[in-house]
């Protein structure tokens, strides 16, 4: 209904001076004509949910980038209210030509998170494979495929209440995903691995340069942000957010780690060469990570 209105009279729901082009506008009419067959067939269709089938659609339409950014902020405009919907308990294991390893130990790994997590974070864990897995092969470099799904899918334990510990959020997770793979009697050598690549999931130009499932899980967990994202096709983005959708993802996690660091503020100046950079270099003013707004949709 809200989209009707926004073709029918824009001028009553667009900001003062925008209007929508001919493209457009046929791209509303589309989407509304789908999103009004599901609601005809009985489908609740959320806010979230009609924001992931805009960006399927113009992607799908080829429409020009100047189209697909209107699009995105036109997305700002519809209510953002979390749903309502109970988890589902049955994941999605096969998406864009990766498939998630079958193992118990991965399940089991899988059912700890989703237990303890909100789902936009966990989403964000199991995108983390997918991204992870589908760079490896493009890398053609041999990895574990099991190994870097565990340490994927645990990889933010951290930040969770359950697993706030002492330490710097990645440490915590490190720590934490080891003794669930410790309980389980997982090899220690490989126990090992998954703790290096967890530890150091979020270290730059580091994690790039140690085992291929280190850097391939730092590499994946930042395409999660938008870094990189050209080094995979449009269509592989467009099943991965289909399936698992990021819902907010980027505003909750920020949310998530102040208040980490609101507990152990030790842990937010841990990089000692910004802080000397600081006070001994003139004019020094380096980029804020929270102001690279990457392009949609992995701002959501």
């Amino acid at each position: 209904m809200a989209l009707l209105t926004v073709f029918m009279f824009p001028d009553k729901v667009l900001p003062e001076g925008r209007t929508l082009s001919i493209p457009l506008a046929s791209f509303f009419w589309t989407m509304g004509i789908w999103i009004a067959g599901l609601e005809k067939l009985g489908l609740d269709i959320y806010p979230q949910n009609k924001q992931h089938i805009l960006y399927v659609i113009a992607r799908r339409q080829n429409f020009p980038r100047a189209d697909r950014t209107d699009s995105a902020e036109f997305l700002q405009l519809v209510p953002n209210k979390a749903r309502q919907q109970t988890r589902t308990t049955r994941m999605i294991t096969t998406v864009g030509g990766i498939t998630i390893p079958d193992t118990k130990l991965a399940t089991e790994a899988a059912a700890l998170v989703k237990q303890v997590s909100s789902e936009p974070l966990f989403n964000h864990c199991v995108r983390s494979y997918f991204f992870a897995s589908a760079l490896g092969k493009r890398s053609n470099k041999p990895f574990d495929a099991e190994l870097l799904y565990l340490a994927s899918v645990m990889h933010d334990l951290g930040v969770v209440e359950k697993y706030i510990g002492p330490a710097r959020f990645e440490i915590d997770g490190a720590d934490a995903a080891t003794a669930f793979l410790r309980e389980r009697s997982y090899p220690e050598d490989k126990t090992s691995l998954v703790w290096d690549a967890i530890a150091l999931h979020s270290s730059m130009e580091i994690a790039e340069r140690k085992q291929t499932e280190v850097a391939l899980l730092h590499l994946g967990v930042f395409m999660d942000a938008g870094r990189n994202a050209s080094q995979l096709p449009f269509n592989f983005f467009d099943e991965i957010f289909e399936s698992y959708p990021r819902d907010g993802f980027s505003a909750e996690f920020y949310s998530s780690l102040a208040e980490v660091f609101r507990r152990k503020p030790h842990t937010a100046y841990l990089n000692f060469e910004t802080d000397i950079a600081r006070r001994h270099v003139h004019g020094f003013n380096p980029p804020n990570f929270c102001d690279m707004i990457p392009p949609p949709p992995f701002n959501q």
